[in-house]
């Protein structure tokens, strides 16, 4: 009967850890590539190069950061390159880099109707960038908005792109993300 009660309470102890740390109120460094200060706190967690922050769990906001994808790469490093797999070019222009991130949201996420619009310059920290708006429907059919941020330059590319749900998720935590990003720093 005590081994019974063991192995129960190791299952429960198990099912308490969680892969998420908290992101506490100030500077975050990013690699010693940048760094970026955040007014709130987040909860994350970090797959290859794909570091995902969220306050509520990824299904309903977050904010993707893909670091220091370097010519060649995969957007997403650590899946198989397989031939649907979505390749950085250093000689992409800002709108198939938008194109290839797209790309890569729909095929990992299975993610429906997903539009990117409104891309423009805008600068990433102190480094030449771009921006766009995005929205898509998840195959549950939730309905998404979001925008990102990226920059291409040194033949590296970094994008930060923050999506929430359209019913409430999004108006909650843009002015948030629209801080952080506006706070970016190189390093």
């Amino acid at each position: 009967m005590k081994k019974i009660f063991i192995i129960l309470f190791l299952f429960i102890l198990a099912g308490c850890m969680t892969k998420y740390q908290l992101v506490e109120v100030g500077y975050v460094d990013f690699k010693k590539n940048f760094k970026i200060n955040t007014p709130i706190k987040w909860n994350k967690f970090k797959d290859g190069n794909v570091t995902v922050w969220t306050v509520n769990g990824e299904l309903l906001e977050g904010i993707i950061f893909f670091e220091n994808i370097k010519d060649s790469q995969t957007i997403v490093q650590g899946k198989e390159k397989s031939e649907k797999s979505r390749v950085y070019k250093k000689e992409m222009t800002e709108v198939e880099v938008a194109d290839l991130i797209a790309e890569t949201i729909r095929y990992d996420w299975g993610v429906t109707d997903f539009e990117y619009i409104n891309l423009k310059p805008k600068n990433f920290g102190s480094k030449k960038g771009f921006y766009f708006d995005l929205e898509y429907k998840h195959t549950g059919g939730a309905e998404f908005k979001g925008f990102a941020i990226g920059s291409k330059e040194d033949d590296i590319l970094n994008i930060i792109l923050f999506y929430g749900t359209k019913l409430y998720h999004f108006d909650k935590y843009s002015s948030e993300v629209n801080q952080i990003f506006d706070s970016i720093e190189q390093i």
